[in-house]
């Protein structure tokens, strides 16, 4: 998560997010079934793997034949919007637009996820910025022996980055990206996970599930629960891997996402060098070590923490303050925990 989290790479473009690696360890949870929703209903887990995270499902229902079912149609979304959506796929809508000169035509569905991520940058005073693209693969993460890129490259590629460069206008029934800057590309992938569990979770509901928890790589949802019993969320502490530093109670209809600085990075002369950028400076922010949003979506939480953590624990909880229906909470440099006003309903053992 820069102004987004990170890229999009991978070998394989029916399911690879780069951006997502595996071990991804942002949000963990442990879930606690305190009461099952009815008498004849009971919880599944599956896992699957998609967008380069694993895929975690508990599913309320009457049998596991069903609860697979309803899974594995969700999992099928997941897959279809890792497809659409991954950057270095050359049939997906953001390689066309990255690669494009000027203007290409979309989807009203990729129209309609840019449009919100616009409202996110606005929103988050440009700290969520998916046009951090050009800066961010200087970083080159991925390296057997990574350095960081030097100053003068970065303050270039800067040149190009700001989603004020970007216009989405609609033309009839079609739907146009423009870009002012020829060299302006997008890492969606600060807002695509959430919104492929923001999409699972409508399969699960046309499925005819009413109580659920997805978690892909640490952007969850908890669906439901009767009689209010919360789904008990572990947040992890950002430099102990096997402690949490907090954990939330969620009850259903809620999202949790996190940002990390341990979720991809490598030090270099002692100096940790990590994926979350800050898009006015081109360089990773260090007022944070994690932050965390509780929103009523994924696709939001995972903006906002984002967002969260470049500006901080004291600019963030103001901010986060002033946001509706949204809380957070910031691990600062030095280890201190800040939370937003409204949080502490979430907060339990």
């Amino acid at each position: 998560m820069s102004g987004v989290s990170g890229k999009f790479q991978g070998v394989n473009p029916n399911q690879l997010f780069s951006y997502y690696p595996s071990w991804f360890l942002a949000t963990f949870f442990s879930l606690l079934v305190l009461v099952s929703c009815s008498s004849n209903q009971q919880p599944f887990n599956f896992t699957r793997f998609a967008m380069d995270t694993v895929i975690d499902y508990t599913i309320f229902a009457e049998n596991r034949e069903s609860a697979r079912a309803s899974m594995l149609a969700a999992q099928e979304e997941i897959e279809r919007i890792s497809v659409l959506l991954w950057e270095e796929n050359q049939g997906s809508e953001i390689y066309r637009f990255n690669y494009a000169n000027d203007s290409i035509h979309t989807t009203d569905e990729v129209y309609n996820l840019l449009a919100r991520a616009k409202e996110y940058y606005e929103t988050s005073v440009s700290t969520f910025d998916i046009s951090i693209k050009p800066v961010l693969d200087l970083y080159n993460l991925t390296a057997d022996n990574p350095e960081p890129p030097a100053k003068e490259t970065i303050e270039q590629s800067l040149k190009i980055v700001g989603f004020s460069y970007v216009s989405l206008r609609q033309e009839n029934e079609k739907f146009l990206l423009e870009k002012e800057k020829s060299g302006v590309r997008l890492a969606v992938g600060g807002i695509a996970k959430g919104y492929a569990v923001d999409r699972a979770i409508d399969i699960l509901k046309e499925q005819g599930i009413e109580d659920a928890l997805i978690n892909a790589g640490g952007d969850l949802y908890c669906l439901g629960m009767k009689n209010s019993q919360p789904w008990k969320v572990g947040i992890q502490d950002p430099r102990k891997t096997n402690d949490l530093a907090e954990v939330l109670n969620i009850s259903g209809g809620n999202a949790v996402a996190t940002s990390g600085d341990y979720q991809r990075y490598y030090i270099y002369d002692g100096v940790r060098y990590h994926h979350i950028l800050n898009p006015e400076t081109g360089l990773p922010t260090r007022k944070s070590l994690s932050a965390t949003i509780v929103a009523e979506s994924p696709e939001q939480a995972d903006a906002y923490a984002t967002a969260l953590f470049i500006l901080g624990p004291i600019d963030g909880m103001r901010w986060v303050n002033n946001l509706p229906n949204v809380e957070g909470m910031v691990i600062d440099s030095s280890g201190t925990t800040y939370y937003s006003d409204g949080v502490t309903a979430f907060l339990g053992e």
